[in-house]
């Protein structure tokens, strides 16, 4: 298994939630509980830290403390479909017989064509650890292009 295909099993008490998450879903996930902060992961690193910190992690769904989190093995996944490296979503098989090493569904891909889909390579806010994400600033007569927080409040 290569470190770019990874998943992990989380799953909530609260709410019952279990998915499995591909890098991007646990990204998001350790962003949301502030456990990311400013700096690049490589995908074995997200992995060891997102098990290490599996009690401090907050559900996708619910919003409270405590998910679980497994990893999901090799052995458990080969007969299974192969899943989106993104979303977790099963490749459909037409997909795959075209472009056997395929990584991302095709909605998934489009996104990436587009410039839409998050890389390896995003910003964090120094603050918070959400993603910052590039938009418009328009002060008076000027407009400029800036890097803004995502989080919910946003830091100033």
């Amino acid at each position: 298994m290569s470190d770019a295909d990874f998943h992990l099993l989380v799953e909530c008490s609260h709410c019952g939630l279990r998915q499995e998450c591909g890098p991007v879903q646990i990204t998001k996930i350790m962003g949301a509980s502030r456990l990311l902060k400013g700096e690049r992961w490589s995908y074995d690193a997200l992995r060891e830290l997102a098990i290490a910190s599996a009690g401090r992690l907050r559900c996708p769904e619910c919003g409270e403390l405590g998910c679980r989190i497994e990893e999901i093995s090799e052995e458990a996944n080969w007969l299974e479909a192969k899943r989106c490296s993104n979303c977790g979503e099963v490749i459909e098989a037409e997909r795959l017989e075209f472009f056997p090493n395929a990584l991302l569904c095709v909605p998934c891909q489009q996104r990436e064509e587009t410039g839409e889909l998050l890389s390896e390579e995003q910003e964090y806010c120094p603050n918070c650890g959400s993603l910052m994400k590039l938009r418009s600033v328009s002060r008076g007569m000027l407009s400029r292009y800036a890097m803004v927080c995502t989080g919910n409040p946003r830091c100033r």
